[in-house]
């Protein structure tokens, strides 16, 4: 039973696109806290996942074949879908799940699936940033889909951006990189409170 929960989940773990609370341990949870979004924003975004694939669910359309990826209310919809009516319905419901902020629509229609190369650029990318000094890795969650390699995200500035961006580039097999990542608002600087102070002759001195 163990070797058959293993192979089960090691598969959907190559996508990028599990939150990563979802497999149930103390420590992911605490890893999900690490990001910019937080255990709320990963159980949110798992939410979102789950009220569009009911949304799908009751539809008569077949979508199978299309993978959700979602950070930040953000949805990455990616993989091979049957044809045109299939795929605008599968936006459509996308966008009608609460909390959703955005749909990006990578499917093709009839598209083939490069399975385990995919997930090995996924992979390849995520290892890379983890050893990156520069890169945050947990705050970002990769989907490769024929060559191209999809990346949501929060960076702490434009520099960040460039690192991921160069550093998913720079792998064998990426035919693109998509960005879409945000940039973290940096907040207000918080100044200490001061009196004014005029600087002048000391009478006492004279």
């Amino acid at each position: 039973m163990k070797r058959f929960i293993l192979l089960s989940i090691l598969p959907l773990s190559l996508t990028g696109c599990i939150a990563p609370f979802v497999i149930g341990s103390t420590a992911v949870v605490g890893t999900a806290a690490m990001e910019e979004r937080g255990v709320d924003g990963a159980t949110t975004d798992s939410a979102i996942r789950m009220r569009i694939n009911y949304e799908w669910s009751q539809s008569p359309l077949n979508y199978t074949g299309i993978e959700i990826c979602v950070y930040n209310g953000r949805v990455l919809l990616t993989g091979p879908v049957h044809n045109k009516r299939a795929q605008d319905e599968a936006v459509r419901l996308a966008k009608l799940a609460a909390g959703v902020r955005e749909v990006i629509d990578a499917t093709k229609i009839k598209g083939q699936d490069s399975y385990f190369e995919d997930g090995w650029i996924t992979t390849k990318l995520k290892s890379n940033m983890i050893a990156h000094k520069d890169i945050v890795a947990q705050n970002y969650t990769v989907k490769t889909y024929d060559g191209i390699v999809y990346i949501l995200g929060t960076a702490q500035d434009a520099d960040e951006v460039d690192a991921v961006i160069e550093t998913a580039e720079d792998i064998k097999g990426v035919k693109r990189v998509v960005n879409l990542i945000e940039v973290k608002r940096q907040a207000p600087t918080q100044y200490a409170p001061h009196h004014n102070i005029t600087y002048g002759d000391d009478e006492d001195s004279e």
